[in-house]
């Protein structure tokens, strides 16, 4: 058996050092090495540069309006929600993530089924400490962690590898019960009545003790120091126990119950006996499909997804826009549907309505609403680089786009228009969400501003989100080969660094865009709020600032068409 342990660990280190030094060799190349002095910088400046003071003693963060336990429970919370999504959503069968290479060497060698899991758990701490080491130094500051770097990089890594064997484990036992004859969706439904159970009881006990509350913090203290929310909350309270440790002593009182709840999931996931072998060489043999798929530019069989109902006909004649339009809604998610949108609208336009037509639920009220503006603000920063149903995914068909028989701005605009409509949409429902929830303390707005201000910022986020999907899709043109597709999204600090270039640059264009369109709508502010009123001045400002956006990514795309018309792959990508 040792001799067993000491070749995996032997394998184990060896792939490891064969990847970094495959990375340190990709430097010779200028679009590598860029991307790395980039990184570096950003991990110096924003990290390690604060490494000194964080890791000397408490954290000296600016304070928050929550508490530390408060904080623990939100945390507990959470961790209850996703332990839940992993018996309730969909799963397949059990499987771990092999290489070809690795299906071919290991699962015909002697070893046996439990070597095979250490092997994978092995593999998976390496990831695991590294977030733990990086979310130590960005949680030094935080005022409502306590404790030191040591007992932050502890508490981290006790987190993630807890939660990573309970998703290796819940799929064995779902794969376990799959084998013995209980459906996919018997199993989902009783999974889904016992949560729902368990949410009822706990929010029965709320309800009853809501007239009681003092204030929100107080409140949120005592539902969870006792009744059903205490019981469903306290596993991962005492997993989160050894991170929010304020002492070393405490620290050591807490780590103790935390290294059980591991060990006994580490002993749940190693003595499960289920069959491994079929579901990895699948899960293999589909990401080698998807490697062959996407070298050869097959996207959509790459997706590996049904065929599914146009978004809308598609009319034989027209112009070319739509046909774009037509083909990226096709492969983008099937649940990016008008119906689910509409059937959205009214869910969220439902809810708000009843929380704000009752005073007695202003804490859920203010949470949505804070919620509702962070979600905003994070689709308007990260929605341009995630929706990426434009050039950047028809990149390796550029050749064939550009055989077409239309104009070089007509290609660009039809492929914007697809992540262009996504993101509105979802960005009108989260304003919907905000206008109907949010209420500024101390400050009270009439019924119609606020609606006049909520269709205003309605038709200007389009145009920001029009600047930035285009400053990404001329990254793709004018630099191919830091976007360009591949069958496993690339790692490391190059092409960290790669993204923080083309991130800032996308930033820096949209302040520049910005700024003629902020001058332009103060100017028309001032002078209609001195002739018509408020009212008049807040919509005339945003449509101002609407139409400068539009005619600059007007102008942005023109000035791209005429670069595609001229792009070369084969020429851009040569080594």
């Amino acid at each position: 058996m040792s001799n067993v342990w000491s070749a995996l660990l032997y394998l184990r280190a060896t792939s490891l050092c064969n990847s970094v030094l495959a990375r340190l060799r990709r430097l010779r190349q200028p679009k590598y090495l860029i991307g790395a002095v980039v990184g570096i910088a950003y991990l110096y400046f924003f990290l390690l540069r604060r490494m000194s003071p964080a890791f000397h003693g408490a954290s000296s963060g600016a304070p928050l309006p929550f508490s530390p336990s408060m904080a623990m429970t939100l945390a507990a919370a959470m961790l209850l929600v996703v332990v839940a999504l992993c018996w309730a959503l969909p799963r397949a069968r059990a499987a771990l993530t092999f290489s070809e290479a690795e299906i071919a060497f290991l699962f015909p060698a002697p070893l046996s089924q439990r070597a095979l899991v250490h092997y994978q758990l092995i593999g998976s701490q390496l990831r695991i400490i590294i977030t733990a080491l990086v979310l130590a130094l960005l949680s030094s500051r935080w005022s409502f962690l306590p404790g030191h770097a040591a007992t932050h990089i502890v508490g981290w890594w006790l987190l993630f590898a807890t939660l990573s064997l309970h998703v290796t484990g819940s799929s064995f036992a779902i794969t376990r019960w799959l084998d013995r004859g209980l459906a996919a969706p018997r199993r989902q439904l009783l999974a889904t009545v016992i949560i729902v159970l368990s949410a009822g009881a706990a929010f029965v006990w709320v309800r009853q003790d809501i007239a009681a509350a003092a204030g929100s913090a107080e409140y949120l203290q005592r539902i969870t120091e006792q009744g059903p929310l205490y019981w469903l909350l306290l596993p991962f309270r005492l997993l989160l126990g050894p991170l929010f440790a304020n002492t070393f002593g405490a620290f050591l009182v807490a780590l103790a119950p935390a290294l059980v709840i591991h060990a006994a999931h580490y002993v749940w996931v190693v003595h499960v006996n289920v069959a491994l072998q079929e579901g990895s060489i699948a899960r293999a043999g589909k990401r080698a499909e998807l490697a062959a798929a996407l070298r050869a530019g097959n996207f959509r069989l790459a997706s590996g997804r049904r065929a599914r109902r146009a978004p809308f006909l598609l009319a034989p004649t027209g112009r070319p826009e739509w046909a774009f339009l037509w083909k990226n809604l096709l492969s983008s998610a099937p649940y990016l549907t008008l119906k689910n949108a509409l059937i959205a609208a009214a869910v969220i336009a439902a809810g708000c309505s009843w929380l704000a037509a009752h005073p007695d639920q202003h804490i859920l009220q203010r949470m949505a609403a804070v919620v509702s503006i962070a979600m905003l603000s994070m689709l308007l920063l990260m929605g341009p680089l995630m929706a990426r149903q434009d050039l950047r995914s028809d990149l390796l068909n550029a050749d064939m786009l550009k055989a077409y028989p239309v104009h070089g701005r007509q290609v660009v605009l039809g492929e914007l228009l697809t992540p262009l409509v996504i993101l509105t949409v979802a960005s009108w429902l989260l304003l919907l969400a905000i206008s109907l929830t949010f209420v500024p303390p101390r400050l009270a707005i009439a019924l119609s501003l606020r609606w006049v201000a909520t269709l205003g910022l309605a038709a200007v986020l389009p145009g920001l989100f029009a600047v930035q999907l285009l400053v990404m899709n001329a990254a793709t043109v004018l630099f191919p080969a830091w976007v360009r597709p591949s069958a496993q999204r690339e790692q490391g600090i190059d092409v960290m660094g790669q993204r923080i270039f083309v991130t800032a640059g996308m930033l820096l264009v949209l302040a520049v865009a910005l700024l003629p369109a902020s001058i332009l709508a103060a100017l028309i502010f001032v002078l209609a709020h001195w002739l018509a009123g408020v009212h008049v001045a807040i919509g005339l400002a945003a449509l101002v600032v609407a139409a400068v956006l539009v005619a600059e990514v007007a102008l942005g795309i023109e000035w791209l068409g005429r670069r595609f018309e001229h792009f070369d792959l084969s020429a851009e990508l040569r080594p």
